[in-house]
């Protein structure tokens, strides 16, 4: 939620090295082609799977939406 609140759709541009994110966990055009196509972020289970594949090697640091502590606010309990 912290990253896209929950929109498969939801889009970000405004990165300072030009770079873009998609998807439901905001994958960075960085990742593209070698990890998931462009339209392929669009996907949530793609999406996903790539943020899993991510996560492996890098951990939650990858996320600003983890480094801002944004996600905080969405934890339960």
């Amino acid at each position: 939620m912290a990253e896209s609140g929950g929109n498969n759709q939801a889009y970000n541009d405004s990165n300072f090295d030009g770079s873009n994110d998609a998807g439901l966990m905001q994958i960075n055009s960085i990742h593209t082609p070698h990890l998931i196509s462009a339209e392929d972020r669009f996907n949530p289970s793609k999406n996903i799977e790539t943020a899993f594949k991510i996560y492996q090697s890098s951990g939650w640091r990858a996320w600003s939406a983890y480094n801002s502590g944004a996600y905080i606010k969405h934890l339960e309990g």
